[in-house]
């Protein structure tokens, strides 16, 4: 055995990778940088609306919120970029990446480690972010701890939760904080999980080759266009990403980011200005008016994100604010009427195939050999079908599909889909 002493290897690690102050511009704000950074990394489909939104997620300070939804990142397919905001919120936070294989007593170690910081005998809640990895439906139903970990962890006012201590005890357990998450699993609409419908900002990703015209534009920040910025609410401007040239992040030594936004809000001015202007969007006397069909979840659960974006800088006015944050809405919850509209199409094409069908079986005997109907098992069988494609981002819930199939004028009857007469 050899008596020289130990070798940090990790230093030479570190040497081999470009410090982020490289990638770094001093004459920007923090929130400037950090949106350059993500854009430099991933192709992000509506960049105007998804950039802001997660940059200004990503910076919300935890202990001075009251309600942080979930910020959920969805791609259908792998390699889309859907895990890049996480590795940049962990980065900014200092904190590690949680996956599929971590248990709830794991994640639970890990959010208290980094939530609270004791000091003279004391503990002082700290601002941080926990971060899921690549998970997936079962996840959530074979860890119900954790499901409810991010459940309730969105609304300080209710983010205790019972959990059983090494004795059979009860021990209460405060899971307030950020959270990120990314998944090939649409589980923000999935029937199963209907608590996290009205807890989650969502961020979609797709491949390049996937994108649809228009959808493929830098939000600009710092003058990246030549000639100036563009209006950062309503610029549209058609941008080519150089898959080639991009950023890999794993390829930056980020010791000391995360003192970046842990100094921002050490500044006292910083966290009264944060106050302040949540103490103004949550004023019922509002100098402001709501988009109207902003619904009043939608509304409350952006109110720290908002807050956040004006103390630092990305939107300069309330209006402006309310203006993007209407926008969002609009184009989120779009998305899911998109969802729909997809199914009715598969519907009305199985309708159309089924009558054809049985009217061609019903002329070739002279008569009706088989009544117009549709076995259940067949309109589930296209929609799998459809799911499987990439048609549809998930499988329609029971009542979705009644619906649909109601508005074709088909109910369900003696266990067979028939045209409703009535």
């Amino acid at each position: 055995m050899s008596d020289l002493p130990p070798i940090d290897y990790a230093l030479f690690s570190d040497e081999s990778l470009d410090p982020w102050q490289e990638h770094w511009d001093n004459n920007l704000q923090i929130w400037e940088n950090l949106a350059n950074l993500l854009q430099d990394s991933v192709l992000i489909p509506h960049a105007s609306l998804q950039v802001p939104l997660a940059i200004a997620y990503i910076c919300t300070p935890s202990a001075l919120s009251k309600i942080l939804p979930i910020l959920f990142c969805h791609g259908r397919k792998p390699g889309v970029g859907k895990s890049t905001i996480g590795k940049l919120a962990s980065y900014c936070w200092g904190v590690p990446i949680c996956t599929s294989s971590d248990t709830f007593a794991s994640i639970r170690n890990h959010l208290l480690e980094h939530k609270f910081i004791q000091h003279d005998g004391e503990f002082f809640e700290q601002n941080t972010i926990l971060v899921l990895d690549d998970i997936d439906k079962r996840f959530f139903q074979d860890k119900i701890d954790v499901y409810r970990l991010f459940k309730f962890g969105y609304d300080r006012a209710t983010d205790t939760i019972q959990i059983a201590g090494e004795r059979g005890q009860n021990m209460k357990f405060r899971c307030f904080c950020g959270r990120v998450i990314s998944s090939v699993s649409p589980l923000y609409a999935d029937p199963d999980f209907p608590e996290l419908q009205r807890r989650c900002f969502v961020l979609k990703f797709k491949k390049a080759e996937d994108f649809e015209p228009g959808e493929a534009e830098r939000f600009n920040v710092g003058n990246f266009y030549e000639g100036g910025q563009f209006d950062a609410v309503l610029g549209r401007k058609e941008y080519k990403f150089n898959v080639l040239e991009r950023l890999n992040l794993d390829t930056i030594n980020w010791r000391g980011f995360d003192n970046l936004l842990k100094d921002y809000w050490s500044n006292t001015d910083n966290c009264a200005l944060f106050v302040m202007w949540r103490k103004q969007l949550n004023s019922r006397k509002r100098t402001f008016v709501l988009p109207e069909k902003l619904s009043g979840e939608n509304w409350t659960i952006s109110v720290d994100m908002l807050s956040t974006g004006l103390t630092m800088g990305i939107w300069s006015t309330i209006p402006d604010a309310i203006q993007f944050l209407g926008k969002y809405w609009e184009w989120a919850n779009g998305t899911k009427q998109n969802e729909y509209g997809a199914t009715l199409k598969l519907l009305r094409e199985l309708i159309q195939q089924e009558i054809e069908t049985i009217t061609a079986l019903n002329s070739q005997a002279g008569y009706e050999v088989m009544p117009l109907s549709i076995n259940p098992k067949k309109v589930k069988h296209t929609l799998d079908e459809g799911l499987k494609r990439g048609e549809l981002d998930l499988s329609p819930s029971i009542d979705n599909v009644r619906n649909c199939m109601r508005e074709l004028g088909w109910k369900l009857e003696l266990r067979a889909w028939i045209p409703d007469k009535g």
